[in-house]
């Protein structure tokens, strides 16, 4: 799955071929094709992985104040796309291959819950909200990776939290 990424991250889709992933991690064609039916299946388990990953590494319940739950999420997003550059390009840049859909529900509930305690106005959509933050850090930091002296992460990752629907939420009219 790291050959792949970094090959897709590369070179695009389009452009790898499930024989040079195979070649590129080492292992014979047929070793490919006992794990993936096709590249298009080993882009959607990139997908999953890196979702989960991510997943993981969000913030829970235990992070009650709604600013500091941004902060924590964002700060989580660009760790993970540090860590795991061509991943993240992969299965989160706008060319991604994969036929899996992200869910935006954690966040949309957790803006939900928010909502219904005041945190945030009761204006913010959250399906909106979520989905424009989403596409939002993600893009931002597809185009960050390219290059890193672009900004600081930490200023970066302020400049998101500030951003994110938690922090805006209390300030869109009603």
């Amino acid at each position: 799955m790291r050959a792949a990424a970094a090959q897709f991250a590369r070179d695009g889709f389009d452009a790898v071929n499930s024989n040079q992933i195979a070649r590129e991690a080492g292992v014979g064609v047929g070793t490919f094709y006992r794990h993936f039916h096709d590249k298009s299946a080993l882009a959607d388990a990139l997908m999953l992985q890196a979702w989960e990953e991510l997943g993981a590494a969000m913030p829970g319940p235990e992070v009650d104040e709604p600013l500091e739950f941004a902060r924590r999420a964002t700060r989580a997003v660009i760790a993970y796309a540090v860590r795991s550059p061509d991943h993240f390009r992969v299965a989160f840049g706008s060319a991604r291959p994969s036929n899996v859909a992200l869910s935006m529900r954690p966040l949309e509930r957790r803006l939900r819950q928010l909502a219904e305690r005041r945190a945030v106005g009761p204006a913010l959509d959250p399906v909106v909200a979520a989905r424009a933050w989403w596409e939002m850090v993600s893009g931002t930091l597809v185009w960050w990776l390219e290059d890193r002296s672009r900004a600081p992460a930490e200023q970066l990752a302020e400049l998101l939290t500030q951003l994110h629907p938690l922090a805006i939420g209390r300030t869109i009219p009603e």
